[in-house]
């Protein structure tokens, strides 16, 4: 059974506010509550006047407005600029380069060990008009037989301990030629078969 308690609560504007009390149960489909619930100025809360704005507040947070035409036209929409991770290879798969130096460099921590490494001089093509880019290179496996003036080529792949070491050499080609003899990953450092 609903108990509804009626009250005339001082006109605003042209409509008069009709507030209802009620019990928890649902009003349902009966036309003459649900329009005296409703009334002429839009739907009544039980709920108190902080708690009707803040729920009001969340409504607002959920929806996604779209922007209008003449917003998109005076500040158009911007493309993510991808950086390239391997700017010396200029969209290249490889390049060839010189070693300018040759050294070892610690890996950061926790990590503890000797890194192979050469400062390399990338020349571009005639379409680049030239251009050079110093960069650095991890030289992979065990022994090596690099010095400064060695043709190598590089490819891209940054080394995760070593900050600023973006390509690796690569093995059995131009002068990087690996000393030790594999059995396993051959193709890896440019091992050729042994007979």
């Amino acid at each position: 059974m609903l108990i509804f308690y009626l009250c005339l609560d001082g006109e605003i504007g042209r409509h008069a506010r009709l507030r209802i009390w009620r019990s928890k149960k649902h009003v349902g489909s009966n036309p003459i509550l649900s329009t005296a619930l409703w009334g002429p100025i839009g739907p009544r809360s039980t709920i108190g006047t902080s708690a009707r704005s803040a729920l009001g507040r969340a409504r607002a947070a959920q929806k996604t407005f779209m922007p209008r035409i003449h917003q998109i036209i005076n500040k158009p929409r911007k493309k993510k600029i991808i950086s390239s991770k391997a700017p010396a290879l200029k969209n290249s798969p490889q390049k060839k380069g010189v070693c300018m130096r040759v050294y070892t460099r610690s890996p950061k921590k926790p990590n503890s060990a000797t890194r192979k490494v050469a400062n390399i001089l990338v020349r571009g093509g005639a379409a680049m008009g030239g251009a050079q880019h110093r960069t650095i290179g991890y030289i992979p496996g065990e022994g090596h037989t690099l010095q400064e003036h060695s043709v190598v080529l590089i490819r891209g792949g940054r080394v995760k301990d070593l900050p600023g070491v973006k390509y690796h050499l690569i093995g059995g080609v131009f002068d990087f030629k690996n000393i030790n003899l594999r059995n396993k990953k051959r193709s890896k450092y440019g091992i050729k078969r042994p007979n």
